[in-house]
């Protein structure tokens, strides 16, 4: 399994998101963004932010390229408004929104483009992204 990927369930999420409020946080911006919408989580990892997404919003479908997490997210963090899927199979909806955090910092500039066109085509008109990165270091000069 990936050292950055983590495993909560329901029983400890809450334990899980104190620990690390920075989540949490991000997930309370997301929650409040798309109340009532369907939405897709892009790597949606083992599945507590769709989880916590599908709490507010209308349907999320979570999208993922590990099979490991996938199956986490499946035992897990399934509901009546919750599934996941494996990346390959996003492009067979329109969203009201997407929400993908703490994703493209692990891409290539590339392969970081096609991700974002992929996005945004599958967008309704009015459909937005949410989408954060971590600033690990920055070389700011004046």
């Amino acid at each position: 399994m990936s050292e950055e990927r983590i495993y909560p369930t329901i029983a400890n999420l809450e334990t899980y998101l104190d620990a690390s409020p920075e989540h949490k946080i991000r997930y309370e911006l997301a929650c409040s963004m798309t109340a009532g919408l369907n939405i897709a989580d892009m790597a949606c990892g083992v599945g507590y932010g769709s989880y916590l997404l599908g709490k507010k919003a209308k349907s999320v479908k979570g999208f993922d390229v590990s099979k490991n997490a996938l199956n986490h997210a499946n035992k897990n963090f399934i509901s009546t408004n919750i599934s996941f899927h494996h990346a390959d199979h996003f492009k067979q909806d329109n969203y009201d929104a997407v929400v993908s955090l703490e994703t493209i910092e692990h891409m290539e500039e590339a392969l970081g483009d096609i991700f974002l066109q992929n996005i945004h085509s599958q967008l309704a008109d009015q459909g937005f992204l949410i989408i954060s990165t971590d600033l690990n270091h920055t070389d700011i000069r004046h």
